[in-house]
């Protein structure tokens, strides 16, 4: 069985995020702060409107903003806000700093890391390492399509499993040589449909499957068509091209393009950040 759960790995990319986020702010208002005006700015409120006034830190004297000079005011004010503002973020950061630091993540996985092989077959885990997640996905059996008997053509991947074109082949080992794991035609259900995508692919960082489909014959009207309702299948399920659907095209007169199918599987390993 599959187990998706919350994945806290997200949040502490969430918080590197955030600290990154809090850090350059910081820098920006440090590089500011020696360069904005002295003086502390005052705000009056009569009949509803208001006026501000500057007093001189040095000779204690008061002066009016004229409202050709509000600029003079606004730069003071930032000034303040600012200031106020470095002393949040740097409280923020540091309790961000001392969250990462304590790696719950790993603590948290590593409880289920440490048991031994023969218990962990009868424990259903809150959160699980990557190495293990990908283990107990791997280990789930299934019983691809037959191949016609009549089929001649042999096409055997890296990981040693029979395909059915040199298409398939490439895309199959190149998923290895990407580390990103895969099932070759495992069953799936689709409403009251059993389909078999080309490759079953994990999504380790979002804990998920997603379907990676090759149509090889895109200049056969019959196949396209085929095609067509295959993807809207998909589609009627909750599974959406360029989500959890990815599909690669080719034609006798286009052959599979390489470097975009590297793109698209890059995409999947990156995207999750």
């Amino acid at each position: 069985m599959l187990i998706i759960s919350i994945n806290i790995t997200r949040l502490e990319e969430l918080l590197k995020t955030r600290l990154l986020e809090l850090k350059a702010n910081v820098d920006s208002i440090n590089k500011r702060l020696s360069k904005y005006p002295k003086g502390m700015l005052k705000v009056r409120k009569t009949n509803m409107r208001f006026s501000y006034c500057i007093k001189d830190i040095d000779t204690k004297k008061i002066a009016y903003v004229r409202k050709e000079n509000i600029k003079q005011a606004q730069t003071i004010t930032q000034r303040d806000y600012e200031q106020s503002y470095l002393k949040i973020a740097e409280r923020e950061i540091s309790d961000i700093e001392r969250i990462l630091a304590k790696n719950y993540s790993d603590r948290a996985k590593n409880c289920y890391s440490g048991i031994i092989e023969g218990r962990k077959r009868l424990v259903q885990p809150f959160e699980m390492s990557d190495e293990d997640f990908v283990n107990q996905w791997s280990a789930v059996p299934y019983k691809s399509k037959d191949f016609m008997e009549n089929d001649a053509t042999e096409y055997y991947t890296d990981n040693g499993e029979r395909v059915r074109s040199k298409s398939e082949l490439i895309i199959a080992n190149m998923l290895k040589t990407l580390n990103i794991p895969y099932k070759y035609e495992c069953p799936l259900k689709l409403g009251n449909i059993i389909v078999y995508p080309d490759f079953t692919i994990l999504d380790v960082k979002g804990r998920t499957e997603k379907y990676l489909e090759h149509f090889g014959m895109m200049g056969d009207i019959d196949y396209v068509n085929n095609m067509v309702l295959k993807i809207s299948s998909y589609e009627q399920n909750n599974i959406f091209l360029g989500d959890r659907l990815i599909c690669t095209f080719e034609s006798a007169k286009r052959p599979l393009n390489i470097s975009i199918l590297k793109n698209k599987l890059n995409s999947l390993l990156y995207n999750n950040i």
